[in-house]
């Protein structure tokens, strides 16, 4: 199996896409290969490859820094909103590389503006990880903010999956913190 077959196909489905993963995501540079194709692919063909690359990740598959650095210098110019929330949900989950944090940060503060709901919530979770970073507080705390407001289920389902996660942390915080105390 190859990757041709998910450039090449009019279309293709979940099913399709899930078994060009099985077979190829244990090859060396199947990351890079992906990055490298969704930079130069279709729009409409760039959403499958944003997919594996999120289903890469979600399965433990490590993308080197240089990939997610030229995925987000290319985020930008993906014109299809499915890519550019596959590209929210894969930074939800992976650290962005430093020296392309601000380019980040810019396409999900532009993702956070989108008429569909569940990209904005997506975008909003990816934000979160920028909230404890003293450049991008201010926007991250101003976004959540205005997402309070929002009637998008997705975004209300996202913030209370976020509040949940914030609190759990918090609460690890404060056992870890008694524990030192005692000891």
């Amino acid at each position: 199996m190859d990757l041709r077959l998910v450039l090449d196909s009019e279309r293709i489905s979940a099913t399709r896409l899930e078994q060009v993963y099985q077979a190829l995501h244990a090859q060396p540079g199947f990351a890079s290969r992906l990055v490298s194709e969704a930079r130069r692919a279709d729009d409409d063909r760039i959403p499958r490859l944003t997919w594996l690359l999120l289903r890469f990740a979600r399965r433990g598959g490590a993308i080197p820094e240089e990939d997610l650095r030229r995925l987000v210098d290319a985020a930008d110019g993906f014109t299809a909103w499915a890519a550019r929330h596959h590209v929210c949900q894969l930074f939800e989950i992976v650290p962005c590389p430093e020296v392309c944090a601000d380019t980040l940060f810019s396409f999900l503060s532009e993702c956070v503006r989108d008429h569909r709901g569940i990209t904005r919530a997506w975008a909003l979770s990816a934000m979160e990880r920028f909230r404890d970073r003293p450049d991008y507080a201010a926007e991250v705390t101003e976004a959540f903010r205005t997402m309070r407001i929002d009637g998008s289920k997705a975004v209300r389902a996202r913030l209370r999956l976020l509040k949940d996660r914030q609190e759990r942390r918090r609460r690890a915080a404060q056992k870890a913190a008694k524990r030192a105390i005692s000891i």
